[in-house]
């Protein structure tokens, strides 16, 4: 699919249909990498440790992607604004819950623990509601800094 060629890329324009194609990919193979990271970290957390991996490059994949998105729109510099602070915090915060897993005991795991869920739980809804956004969102006609013409879709 043209819209898989460079999936790191930040630079350039994606429309509705494809932002939501790549949307569902990328929320499939999330899904079942998570479901699969659940049994792995019972298991073997080598693998648990790589499918993390797996899961960090994939949601930098879809990052890239609402990117593009963000470019397709007219008010492109306030939602990258948006997007960047959000993901500064979830960064900072990820680094928090990790930090205290090192400092604190292992039998005060419980606080971290929740604190982490509690931060996933609201990124997700975050998220949701800013691909929601991007999904609805109708994009710039015409040619903009960012690429060449995008159609009104």
């Amino acid at each position: 699919m043209e819209i898989f060629k460079n999936f790191f890329s930040f630079k350039g324009r994606i429309d509705r249909k494809q932002f939501i194609i790549a949307t569902i990919i990328i929320a499939v193979i999330d899904f079942i990498l998570e479901y699969k990271n659940v049994h792995a970290y019972k298991n073997d957390m080598n693998i648990f440790i790589a499918i993390g991996i797996a899961i960090l490059l994939l949601n930098i994949v879809h990052i890239s992607f609402m990117v593009r998105r963000i470019h397709d729109l007219s008010n492109a510099h306030r939602l990258l604004v948006i997007l960047s602070t959000v993901i500064t915090i979830f960064v900072i915060l990820i680094l928090t819950v990790a930090l205290s897993f090192y400092f604190l005991s292992k039998d005060d795991y419980i606080i971290p623990l929740a604190l982490g869920v509690i931060i996933f739980l609201t990124a997700c809804f975050f998220k949701t509601i800013f691909v929601l956004y991007l999904t609805i969102k109708k994009g710039s006609p015409g040619k903009n800094k960012y690429d060449i013409d995008a159609e009104l879709k």
